[in-house]
C-alpha cells in the first residue's frame, strides 16, 4: 500500500465534542473503534502513474499475478521461461515486446535446486548470475526452517532490496509458504497476501505465485484454483496452464483475470527435451508463435458427449464455408453462429480443429479470423 505523506489528511474518527457536542451520555465519541485517525486524500490530489510491466498487458510488477494448474503440466517450466525472459531482458512470446532486464528471486518448494532447477533455467537460456534462490531461514540458534510468508515477509523484501534490481519473484506453490495458515480460509489468507501486496509495491518486482487446482467441476475455471478465492482475488492477474483439448501434445497458457489491462488472448506451448551435456537433461518450454482464442472456461469444460461431437462436425463444415472467402471479423461470426443456433463454445473448437488464425490490426482492433 502507497504510504501516506504528510499532506495527508487526518480524521479523529468522529468530530469533536466541540463541534457538535457529545452525543453519547458518556464523555466518549459514539462508534469509534479506538484512537487511531483515518488518514484519507482527495482523489484530485493524487498524481497519477502509469503501471510498469514486466510483461505488457499481462503480468505488472509491483503486483501479485497467480499461476494454477494441474501438475506435470509446465508450471515451473513457464516460470523458468519467463525468468530466462526477464534475466537477459529478452522478447516475450508472440507480441515479442521487450522485457526491462532485472534479477529474479526463487521460492520453490517442490523441486530441487541443484538437479531441476538450475537445468531448467540454463534449457531456457537463462542468465544465472542474476538468479538467487531461496532457500531457508536459519534462526538465531542456527537451525534452519522453511520461509514462511506470515512471519519472513520482511526478510524477503530485505533481500530484494539488497539485491537491488529484482524484477520477478517466483513463489511455487504459495500454499508451502502459508505456516499455519488455514488456505480455504478467505480472512487468513488475505491476512498473508495483503502484506505480500503490499511488499511487491514497495520493491517494485512482479511476485508470480503458483498453485493447484481442485477437483470440483462447474462452468467456471476460476473457480477450480485450489483453497481460498482470496487466492485468485489477490492477484491483480491470474492464468490458467492447461492441456490443449483438441491436442494433447500442447499445452494452453490461458488468461483467469485481468483487473490492470484489456483482456487478452491466451499463449500455447509444448514441453521440449534439451540436452545440456555431461549427462544433464533438462525440459524447457518452446512457445507457439501464435495467439489462442479459446477460454480457460472452454478448455476446462468436460468432454463432449456424442452427440455434441455430432454438433462439432457440423460448426466445422458451417465455419469452413463461411471463411472460404476470406478472412472475417470475429464479432460477425459471433452473430452469425448465434443466428445458426451454434454454441460458441463449439464454434471456438471447430476454429481449432480447422486451423483457423485469428490475427489483430491494431491494439485498439477487433480480431478477424482466416482459414489457413
Amino acid at each position: 500500500m502507497e504510504a501516506y505523506d504528510e499532506d495527508a489528511r487526518r480524521h479523529t474518527g468522529g468530530n469533536s465534542k466541540a463541534e457538535h457536542g457529545d452525543t453519547s451520555g458518556n464523555g466518549k465519541d459514539a462508534g469509534r473503534a479506538g484512537e487511531g485517525e483515518i488518514l484519507y486524500r482527495c482523489m484530485d490530489d493524487i498524481e497519477e502513474k502509469p503501471i510498469r510491466w514486466l510483461w505488457r498487458g499481462r503480468m505488472a510488477r509491483g503486483k501479485i499475478t497467480m499461476v494454477a494448474g494441474n501438475p506435470d503440466l509446465g508450471k515451473s517450466q513457464v516460470l523458468a521461461s519467463m525468468a530466462a525472459i526477464t534475466t537477459t531482458g529478452g522478447l516475450w512470446p508472440v507480441d515479442r515486446s521487450k522485457c526491462e532486464q532485472g534479477s529474479v528471486i526463487i521460492l520453490n518448494a517442490e523441486d530441487k535446486a541443484e538437479d531441476t532447477i538450475r537445468p531448467r533455467l540454463r534449457a531456457a537460456d537463462a542468465d544465472l548470475k542474476r538468479i538467487f534462490i531461496l532457500d531457508a531461514i536459519r534462526e538465531p540458534d542456527k537451525t534452519k526452517r522453511l520461509f514462511n510468508l506470515t512471519a519472513d515477509i520482511e526478510r524477503l523484501g530485505d533481500l530484494a532490496r539488497k539485491l537491488g534490481d529484482v524484477a520477478l519473484i517466483d513463489i511455487d506453490p504459495i500454499t508451502a509458504y502459508l505456516g499455519r495458515i488455514d488456505s480455504h480460509k478467505n480472512a487468513e489468507v488475505r491476512g498473508v497476501l495483503a502484506p505480500l501486496a503490499t511488499m511487491a509495491a514497495e520493491i517494485k518486482a512482479a511476485i508470480v505465485c503458483v498453485n493447484h487446482l481442485n477437483k470440483a467441476g462447474g462452468p467456471e475455471a476460476l473457480l477450480r484454483v485450489m483453497g481460498s478465492l482470496a487466492f485468485v482475488a489477490a492477484g491483480r492477474s491470474g492464468y490458467l496452464v492447461c492441456r490443449d483439448p483438441e491436442d494433447g501434445t500442447r499445452r494452453l497458457f490461458l488468461p483467469l483475470k485481468n483487473n490492470i489491462a484489456a483482456p487478452r488472448p491466451g499463449l500455447a506451448f509444448q514441453i521440449k527435451a534439451r540436452d545440456l551435456g555431461d549427462g544433464i537433461e533438462a525440459s524447457c518450454v518452446e512457445w507457439d508463435t501464435e495467439l489462442v482464442t479459446m477460454t480457460a472456461d472452454e478448455a476446462m469444460a468436460p468432454p463432449e458427449e456424442p452427440e455434441e461431437r455430432g454438433a462439432m462436425g457440423e460448426a466445422v463444415r458451417w465455419l469452413g464455408e463461411l471463411l472460404k472467402n476470406g478472412s472475417m471479423d470475429s464479432k460477425g461470426i459471433f452473430s452469425d453462429a448465434k443466428q445458426a443456433g451454434i454454441a460458441w463454445r463449439t464454434v471456438e473448437r471447430a476454429k481449432a480443429r480447422l486451423g483457423v488464425k485469428a490475427t489483430k490490426a491494431s491494439y485498439a482492433g477487433g480480431w478477424r479470423w482466416t482459414l489457413p
